[in-house]
């Protein structure tokens, strides 16, 4: 009887013993792999084979179904999606007493190393917050730009210059978080309403060196420090999707061709397509941008598709 038991008892240790190895391999092979269905756009972030390593994954951010009516759609049809799914979102004053687009900055650029500070996209230099454009900045301000020290004040600078639309600093596109950041206020002034171009690809000419990363070009170029070039893409790209001209908005467009890229232009357009495109994948999303986009949801209500999801620019541009 004893010997009974005991063969018994046996059994049931070889019997948990099998079940635990069949729960943990299965747990494993869970963990380990790789769902590929385009289905659910909010769990996937494709990654593109840049030159200074994969973008940063903030798909963990993304509401849950945020992204479902843009499943299997591409081109047109899908920037018509994403535009209506962007549209809808709260706007706020250039100034105001209220909240407004300076009071955002102060939140969306700041330095996370100094809570004081922001950085100043074009420089990538953390500056305070209270260095914030005014006539006569204090002493503090004073930081080692361009080979001297000089006070420095900081600006916000629209990526899709208010100019090109002729949208100004109005309630949309001229006070949209999306595509202004702070900036030094002399580099704002050199950037200008220029176009962005690639100053270094070997067919351009009057190349000036702007320091930092930064370079004029051609008639009437831009092209800004690598860092930010990724971030200037995708900015440009959200523009051109969230503003189509409905509700007597703007209708802004990107080409690869500027009629008249100079400073007088206002039409809707900017460019130069072909690098931003490049831009896109050699800089790819990083963490700043992922939390940057996050701060902005958090105040106007919605999100910059490109951030979220980098394989939208090649599914709404295609060839």
């Amino acid at each position: 009887m004893n010997k009974q038991i005991k063969s018994f008892l046996w059994m049931i240790v070889i019997f948990l013993i099998l079940f635990l190895l069949i729960f943990v391999f299965d747990s494993f092979i869970k963990e380990f792999s790789t769902d590929l269905s385009t289905d659910d756009l909010t769990t996937i972030v494709d990654k593109a084979e840049p030159d200074n390593g994969d973008h940063y994954d903030g798909s963990s951010l993304i509401p849950n179904g945020y992204y479902n009516k843009t499943n299997n759609l591409s081109g047109e049809e899908l920037k018509a999606a994403l535009n209506d799914l962007i549209s809808e979102h709260d706007e706020f004053s250039y100034t105001s007493e209220k909240t407004d687009v300076w009071d955002i900055l102060r939140v969306a650029d700041e330095d996370p190393n100094n809570n004081d500070n922001i950085i100043m996209f074009y420089t990538g230099i953390s500056h305070p917050k209270e260095c914030q454009d005014t006539k006569y900045p204090p002493e503090f301000c004073a930081v080692d730009l361009y080979g001297e020290e000089k006070l420095t004040e900081w600006n916000r600078e629209h990526i899709w210059s208010k100019s090109r639309g002729d949208f100004g600093t109005k309630r949309g596109a001229g006070t949209d978080t999306h595509h202004i950041v702070a900036a030094e206020r002399a580099m704002n002034s050199t950037k200008n309403n220029r176009i962005f171009q690639d100053c270094n690809d070997g067919d351009d000419n009057n190349i000036i060196d702007r320091q930092y990363g930064n370079f004029t070009c051609n008639d009437w170029g831009f092209e800004p420090r690598d860092e930010v070039k990724g971030d200037v893409a995708r900015m440009i790209f959200y523009m051109m999707v969230r503003y189509e001209g409905e509700n007597g908005e703007v209708d802004l467009e990107v080409n690869d061709y500027i009629l008249n890229p100079t400073k007088k232009d206002k039409d809707p357009f900017y460019g130069d397509l072909n690098d931003l495109l490049r831009w896109h994948l050699e800089d790819p999303v990083s963490e700043w941008e992922v939390n940057r986009n996050e701060i902005i949801y958090s105040f106007q209500g919605n999100r910059n598709p490109f951030i979220d999801n980098p394989k939208f620019v090649e599914l709404i541009f295609e060839n």
